[in-house]
C-alpha cells in the first residue's frame, strides 16, 4: 500500500510538471502533491499522510521542508523523510530534476474539520510551490469519537494520475478506485464531481466487484454504500465530456468524495482530466 501510494502522488505532482507553468506557477521551480489527500481520525491518533516535493529547475535546492499554512488553532504538524523513522522536521536538499518524498504527521488536540487545507512547500532560495486543490492540499476530520477513515487509491487507464476522455470519438473514459476504511464502519454517500471549476463533464460511480470489476448497481451521480472497518471496498468512476476539455491539472480534476450520511467528511481523492 506504502508503495502505491508513494507511486501516485510522484505521478500527481509530475503531471503538473508536465503541463508546464501556470501563470502562478511560473516563477516556482517546484511542484508537490499529498496522498491520500485527507484522514478522518478519532483525536489522540495522529493523520499520516505521504507527500513530495519536485525541484522541477535547473539549480539544486536546500532547506526544503514542508509546514502549515494558515492553519486553524489546534492543528499541529511534524514530517520526516524516511519510511524508517528518524528525525523529525528536519529540512533536506534536492537536487536539480530530484523529488524528495516526506511522511506528514498531524495532530490535534480538540475536535477539528479543516477542507482544502493549504500547506507551505518551500526550499531556501526558491518561491513556495503553488497551491493546487486537490493535489497538494489536504482534508482534515479529528473527531471526539471513532468514526470511519476512507483511504483512496485511485488508478486511471494511463496509470499516470489523468483520465482522458476521447471526446473526439464520441466516448467517455473512466477510472477505478480502491479504498481502505482504516476506522469503523460507516453508511458512506460516494460522489464524484468537478469541484470549483466548471468543466463540461459528468461524473457518475458504481461500487464494483473486484474481479471481473463490474458494477454491482447502475453509476450514479451518487451512491450510498457500507463500507466495513478494515474492510477494502472498490468503486468505479465514469467520466463523458460534452466539449472539449484542456489539460489544466491544477484546476481541471474530478474529485470523488466519501461523506457520511449527516454530510460529515470521511475521505476525498482526485485525477486530472482532460480530452482529446
Amino acid at each position: 500500500m506504502i508503495r502505491l501510494q508513494v507511486t501516485a502522488l510522484i505521478a500527481a505532482a509530475l503531471s503538473l510538471a508536465a503541463a508546464g507553468p501556470a501563470p502562478a506557477q511560473a516563477q516556482s521551480p517546484l511542484v508537490s502533491a499529498v496522498l491520500p489527500g485527507s484522514r478522518s481520525v478519532q483525536i489522540g491518533a495522529p493523520a499520516t499522510l505521504f507527500s513530495t516535493i519536485i525541484n522541477a529547475g535547473p539549480a539544486n535546492l536546500g532547506g526544503c521542508r514542508i509546514t502549515l499554512s494558515g492553519a486553524p488553532g489546534g492543528l499541529a504538524l511534524d514530517y520526516r523523510t524516511s519510511f524508517l523513522g528518524g528525525p523529525l522536521n528536519q529540512p533536506v536538499p534536492i537536487a536539480a530534476g530530484k523529488f524528495q518524498n516526506f511522511i506528514l504527521i498531524f495532530n490535534a488536540a480538540a475536535p477539528l474539520t479543516t477542507l482544502g487545507q493549504a500547506l507551505v512547500y518551500a526550499c531556501d532560495g526558491a518561491p513556495q510551490a503553488p497551491d493546487t486543490p486537490g493535489v497538494n492540499t489536504v482534508d482534515l476530520l479529528f473527531s471526539e469519537t471513532p468514526v470511519p477513515d476512507i483511504v483512496a487509491e485511485f488508478l486511471t487507464l494511463s496509470r499516470d494520475g489523468i483520465v482522458t476522455v476521447p471526446f473526439s470519438q464520441g466516448r467517455g473514459s473512466a477510472f477505478a478506485i480502491s479504498t481502505y476504511n482504516t476506522g469503523i464502519a460507516g453508511r458512506i454517500v460516494v460522489s464524484a464531481d468537478t469541484g470549483p471549476a466548471n468543466l463540461p463533464v459528468t461524473a457518475t460511480v458504481c461500487d464494483t466487484i473486484p474481479a471481473p470489476a463490474t458494477c454491482r448497481q447502475g453509476p450514479a451521480l451518487s451512491i450510498q454504500v457500507d463500507i466495513p472497518g478494515g474492510g477494502i471496498t472498490t468503486f468505479s468512476v465514469f467520466v463523458n465530456a460534452t466539449d472539449t476539455v484542456p489539460f489544466v491539472p491544477e484546476t481541471n480534476r474530478v474529485f470523488v468524495r466519501y461523506n457520511g450520511t449527516d454530510g460529515v467528511f470521511h475521505g476525498s481523492t482526485s485525477v486530472a482530466i482532460r480530452s482529446q
